[in-house]
């Protein structure tokens, strides 16, 4: 049985080695940049000197093992532990303030019927993902300085006006609208795509049974796309919590809204690059994964149990 089953998957993999030999970049891709670095995480567990060997590898082996002395460090360090509390509020706020807009868009671009005007509203809301945060930063770091649009267009008098970016209690709030301007338009897509997977019968029985295109969108829409959104939902909280704001936050911040505006991921990096503590943020590295694999988990449990859709 089992030599039946060998032949069989060599037959498979004869048969479709053209696939395999298109998937295998994206493969070796994974396996050099994403799970062979995996293999530092150890230096967490170690007093790591970069001078410690003759190369990077005989450095690693050399360093004494502290076990999880750099973990407690994270919760003795007050700027470690506003991080944490930062990077969880400022992942919940986008999860709730700005999972739902893709979904919103997509229902609305699905009911447009002048094609031209359709296809011109996606190219509108599509274009800002393809700009990188450099871009978005230097953009709205013009806008919201001191001498900026915004406070030109408030008509603020000039010994009165604000350069919002170094203010702490706006610092979240423009970091929540910036990534919804940049990513809403593009996220759509994927909604707009299970959309069109719906059958158009469905539809043609809704109109003879005389509903109107609020109800169609509620009874046939929605319900029909419920399993992407559970499965979006699931990895948006997840990523947003270990590294969806990395980029951003490192772009757009500086040293006076740390208070409000620093999290995990810029803490880890200035303190591996900057401070050159490559053990301590290594560890804090590993507790954002861990705390976003908890979380993926979590919501992703919590959505079976409570709406039937899930991702595994």
């Amino acid at each position: 049985m089992g030599t039946k089953k060998k032949n069989h998957f060599k037959r498979y993999i004869k048969r479709n080695y053209d696939l395999y030999i298109l998937v295998l970049p994206g493969i070796l891709f994974l396996l050099i940049f994403k799970y062979l670095p995996l293999l530092g995480n150890v230096i967490a567990f170690k007093d790591f000197k970069l001078n410690g060997g003759d190369t990077i590898f005989s450095a690693i082996v050399n360093s004494e093992w502290v076990g999880l002395k750099h973990f407690m460090r994270i919760f003795d360090n007050p700027a470690a532990l506003n991080a944490v509390k930062n990077t969880f509020i400022i992942a919940g706020l986008k999860t709730i303030f700005l999972f739902p807009i893709p979904i919103i868009f997509a229902l609305m671009l699905n009911e447009i019927r002048v094609n031209r005007f359709k296809r011109f509203a996606q190219t509108i809301m599509y274009f800002p993902n393809f700009l990188s945060w450099v871009v978005v930063g230097s953009l709205f770091n013009q806008i919201l300085q001191t001498d900026g649009l915004l406070n030109s267009l408030l008509n603020i008098p000039q010994m009165e006006r604000l350069s919002f970016l170094i203010n702490p209690k706006y610092f979240r709030t423009i970091l929540v609208l910036t990534d919804g301007w940049k990513s809403s338009g593009f996220a759509t897509i994927i909604y707009l795509s299970a959309i069109a997977g719906i059958g158009t019968e469905q539809y043609e029985a809704a109109i003879v049974d005389g509903v109107n295109r609020f109800q169609k969108m509620w009874h046939i829409t929605l319900p029909n796309i419920s399993s992407t959104i559970a499965m979006v939902f699931v990895l948006t909280i997840g990523m947003q919590v270990a590294s969806g704001s990395f980029e951003q936050v490192l772009i757009m911040a500086n040293p006076t809204v740390y208070s409000t505006g620093d999290i995990l991921q810029t803490f880890s990096y200035r303190k591996g690059l900057g401070a050159m503590e490559f053990s301590f943020s290594t560890a804090a590295g590993m507790l954002n994964a861990i705390a976003g694999l908890i979380i993926i988990y979590s919501s992703n449990f919590a959505s079976k149990k409570l709406f039937g859709k899930s991702i595994w």
